[in-house]
């Protein structure tokens, strides 16, 4: 909300107009954020990322000192793959807006993808400090911790992500690579099979689980697993079947 202080003296009423002209003026600027600013998200909504960049940069013509549409319109160039361009909006959202939480998970997610694990780690842990019963912010910053090889630091936040959606399956997946990763095969055998109680279609969950009973030397529920894999469309899962199912 847009406040206005005016000073007021014995000469008011000569700069009455002026005044309201101004006010009326303010009005239309504060109509035209709001026009482009909803296009925005109604073309982002709709897939149209340069759209709704576009939209944006209108919206900031009127007023360019608010941190949301800055980080919207970070959200589109990040949906373009444009990181970079991205991360100046979540800098500018931030400096406008010091505590806004979207803006430290999506400049993570920007820093993560360009390769920037320690940034990415630091903006996760802020935005989880403002957001602590946020699921997806610790997934996201499990995947960081994973890209550091940091797998027990991933299995916590994925654990966490679960903790606070049960139903969230991509953690259950992710934390089942990271007990993969650090050997824990029984571990990451029970996290595939949770993934595919709860989506018996992912074909990828049953390919991993059948390299996962391969490492305990389970071959026939392995290759059990690579033919549903297979079945299922993924199809690396056959040449894994000529490989290891005599």
């Amino acid at each position: 909300m847009r406040k206005f202080i005016l000073t007021y003296s014995a000469t008011a009423l000569l700069y009455s107009f002026s005044f309201a002209q101004t006010k009326e003026e303010v009005n239309i600027k504060d109509s035209l954020f709001a026009t482009y600013y909803n296009l925005g998200i109604e073309k982002f909504d709709a897939k149209d990322y340069s759209g709704a960049i576009e939209a944006y940069n209108k919206a900031i013509e009127y007023d360019p000192n608010d941190p949301d549409v800055y980080n919207n319109r970070g959200n589109a160039k990040g949906e373009l793959e444009r990181h970079k361009e991205a991360l100046a909006d979540f800098n500018k959202a931030i400096v406008l807006s010091p505590n806004h939480p979207l803006a430290y998970r999506n400049r993570g997610f920007s820093r993560n993808f360009l390769g920037d694990y320690k940034g990415a780690l630091a903006d996760y842990n802020k935005a989880i400090e403002l957001n602590p019963d946020d699921p997806a912010l610790y997934m996201h910053r499990g995947e960081v911790k994973e890209n550091l090889q940091d797998y027990k630091g991933a299995i916590d936040d994925y654990s966490n992500a679960i903790k606070l959606d049960p139903s969230h399956i991509e953690a259950k997946f992710n934390r089942a690579l990271s007990k993969y990763n650090l050997k824990d095969y029984l571990g990451a055998k029970d996290d595939f099979t949770l993934v595919i109680t709860q989506n018996s279609k992912r074909a990828d969950a049953y390919f991993y689980r059948a390299d996962t009973n391969l490492k305990l030397k389970d071959i026939v529920n392995a290759c059990s697993d690579w033919g549903i894999a297979g079945d299922l469309g993924m199809v690396e899962a056959y040449t894994e079947i000529k490989t290891n199912c005599k």
